[in-house]
């Protein structure tokens, strides 16, 4: 049985990006923030230079024409950067041995981006952008998802919003989960 993913709705997007982030998941997003700030304040080192508006388009382009669901599983993972690289190993070995399961261990976000495992793999080959990405979010939550609805709007604009090629509809054989929930089950 396949399994439809929400299509994108105009107007929406970054609203639901924002309810996905802050009202939805405090718990796992606040957690992981306490974590890097307590990470920061036990090295000595202190939060990263903020971004201007040019940096954070440059940022957020990768991602930000995704559909929100992906751009928020996106924006949770990027806080576990460890279980990122786990996961790009986890499915290198999945090709050869493909009855191998995920770790229940691993948070819900990176769990469900095992569906899309060029999103895994690029994360994981550019660490330095996902750090960058996570740092954002952590210290200007706001100016991110402002960048990524004006690059979204400017494709919109252009006409190409349509055309971005993301699975808007997708068997997933590794559970979407949210909040400990499946959302999606593998099939």
């Amino acid at each position: 049985m396949e399994r439809k993913f929400p299509r994108w709705r105009a107007g929406a997007g970054i609203v639901a990006a924002i309810a996905l982030l802050v009202c939805s998941s405090p718990a796992s997003f606040a957690a992981a923030q306490n974590k890097t700030v307590a990470a920061d304040s036990g090295t000595g080192a202190q939060s990263p230079e903020p971004l201007d508006e040019d940096e954070l388009e440059i940022l957020v382009a990768r991602v930000a024409l995704y559909p929100d669901e992906l751009v928020a599983l996106i924006c949770e993972a990027s806080l576990y950067r460890l279980q990122i690289v786990e996961a790009s190993r986890f499915l290198d070995q999945v090709a050869k041995k493909s009855d191998l399961k995920p770790k229940e261990s691993r948070d819900g976000s990176v769990i469900s981006l095992l569906n899309y495992p060029e999103i895994i793999k690029m994360m994981s080959d550019d660490l330095d952008w996902t750090q960058t990405f996570g740092d954002a979010l952590t210290y200007q939550q706001k100016d991110v998802l402002v960048a990524i609805q004006q690059l979204r709007d400017k494709a919109e604009a252009k006409g190409r919003r349509q055309g971005h090629g993301c699975r808007r509809e997708q068997q997933c054989r590794y559970p979407v989960r949210e909040y400990g929930h499946d959302l999606y089950p593998a099939v």
